[in-house]
C-alpha cells in the first residue's frame, strides 16, 4: 500500500474547484481528490452521502453515467435541483436506506464517499454495501474525518460534531477506518492524509443552525484551544474562531469476484 507522507493541507484561501465553494463546511477542497481520481468517461459511478450533488455534478462531467444517494431527504431534494439547474442527464439522485444501497451487484466501476461515513449509523454494513455495488477491479474512494486514537480526545471530537449533525456521529481512528475498508476483497492501494482549515462561522451557517446551538459551538471549540481535549487545532484572534481537523483518503481496489 502506497501511504504519502506528506499532508494535503487546505484552508480559506485555498484553490479548491467550484464545487467545493459550495460545498464549504463539508471537508477539505475536492481538488485534493481530483489528483488521486482514475476516471474514464464510460464509467458508471456511484457517490454516498451526496448531499446537495455538488461533488456528483462535477464527476457527471468525467464520467458516464453517476448516481448520488443520500439519507437525508432535504439534501436528495437540493442535489435534484441542482441537476435540473444544470441540464446534465447523465446524472441522478434518490435516498438511500441506512443499511441498504439500492443497486444491484457489481454496478459501478467506481464507488465514491467524500465526508459521509461519519455521519452514517452502521458503518460496517455501509462499506459492506459500497464494496458490493463495485465491479470487479473497481475502486473505492472513501473520505472522511480521522478520529484521534485517545478514545477520551475522540469522544470530545465526537460530542461536537453531534451538536452540529446530530447524534449519529461516530468518529473512527485511522486504524479502524482502514479495518472497515481493507475487507474481502478489498485492497487497499493508496492512503492520502488531508487537512481542513476553516472558520467556525462557515461550519455552522445562520440558515442551518440556531443561534443558541452557535453559541454553545463556539465555547465547546474555543475551550478545546484552552484545554487541549481533541486533535483539533483551535486558533482563537479576537471573535474569530478557525479549526483544523484531520483527515485521510483511503483509495482501495476490489480483487476479486465477490
Amino acid at each position: 500500500m502506497d501511504r504519502d507522507r506528506k499532508p494535503a493541507s487546505s484552508s480559506n484561501g485555498s484553490r479548491g474547484t467550484d464545487s467545493h465553494k459550495q460545498r464549504k463546511g463539508h471537508g477539505p477542497p475536492a481538488d485534493h481528490f481530483w489528483e488521486y481520481l482514475a476516471l474514464d468517461k464510460i464509467f458508471r459511478v456511484l457517490e454516498v452521502g451526496c448531499g446537495d450533488g455538488a461533488l456528483a455534478l462535477e464527476l457527471a462531467r468525467r464520467a458516464a453515467y453517476v448516481a448520488g444517494v443520500d439519507i437525508s431527504d432535504e439534501s436528495v431534494a437540493a442535489a435534484e435541483d441542482r441537476r435540473l439547474q444544470s441540464g446534465m442527464d447523465n446524472l441522478s439522485f434518490g435516498p438511500m436506506a441506512p443499511d441498504r444501497l439500492p443497486f444491484d451487484d457489481k454496478t459501478f466501476e467506481v464507488v465514491v464517499s467524500w465526508g459521509a461515513l461519519h455521519r452514517l449509523e452502521n458503518q460496517p454494513v455501509m462499506v459492506r454495501e459500497m464494496v458490493r455495488v463495485l465491479k470487479s477491479a473497481g475502486k473505492l474512494y472513501l473520505a472522511d474525518i480521522v478520529g484521534a486514537d485517545d478514545p477520551g480526545r475522540r469522544e470530545a471530537q465526537e460530542k461536537i460534531e453531534q451538536i452540529r449533525f446530530g447524534p449519529a456521529v461516530k468518529l473512527l481512528p485511522l486504524n479502524e477506518l482502514r479495518s472497515l475498508v481493507a475487507v474481502e476483497p478489498m485492497e487497499i492501494v493508496r492512503e492520502i492524509p488531508l487537512h481542513e482549515r476553516m472558520d467556525l462561522a462557515d461550519w455552522m451557517p445562520p440558515d442551518r443552525v440556531d443561534p443558541g446551538t452557535r453559541e454553545k459551538l463556539t465555547r465547546m471549540v474555543t475551550a478545546t484551544a484552552k484545554k487541549k481535549t481533541t486533535d483539533a487545532h483551535v486558533h482563537v484572534s479576537g471573535k474569530t474562531v478557525t479549526f483544523e481537523r484531520r483527515w485521510v483518503l483511503i483509495i482501495a481496489e476490489k480483487t476479486g469476484n465477490m
